[in-house]
């Protein structure tokens, strides 16, 4: 009998892990469609703090992908972001009257195990906002939360 091997690598998924966390839409095309979709989804990362504990450490919310920096102190990564991305595209497509995936797929999370990544991924994360049109310093752009780091 031949098995099936998975192609996918099981997830870092410690207790007090820290994780930069990514999705994109599918074929790249816009997943927040206007900023109530940002609050609901920012509404749901409270739901995922209160439900299984994940701690939003830095995030920015880009048109058409999003940015998470997250800390799991029980683990639980996984089931997190399964509540995130169907709970998110359930309510947007009943929204604006669409059916289907939102993003492309299981989300990408990186296990930040070491400071220096720690610093750089939040750079990064903030940084994504000077790719939007318009947008010339990280402290103008609204859906991220960098001003909250400035205070």
């Amino acid at each position: 009998m031949i098995e099936c091997m998975s192609r996918r690598r099981q997830r870092v998924d410690v207790e007090g892990g820290i994780h930069h966390v990514m999705n994109r839409g599918t074929n790249r095309q816009v997943v927040f469609f206007q900023d109530a979709d940002r609050v609901g989804f920012g509404l749901i990362l409270a739901e995922i703090h209160e439900r299984f504990g994940v701690e939003t450490l830095a995030y920015c919310l880009m048109p058409n992908h999003y940015h998470l920096l997250l800390r799991c102190p029980t683990g639980g990564l996984s089931d997190a972001m399964q509540h995130l991305g169907s709970t998110y595209t359930r309510r947007t497509n009943d929204r604006v009257g669409r059916d289907g995936p939102l993003f492309r797929g299981r989300f990408h999370a990186i296990h930040v195990s070491e400071e220096v990544y720690l610093r750089w991924v939040v750079r990064y994360i903030h940084r994504n906002a000077l790719d939007v049109s318009g947008v010339r310093t990280c402290e103008e752009y609204r859906w991220s939360s960098y001003r909250t780091y400035l205070g």
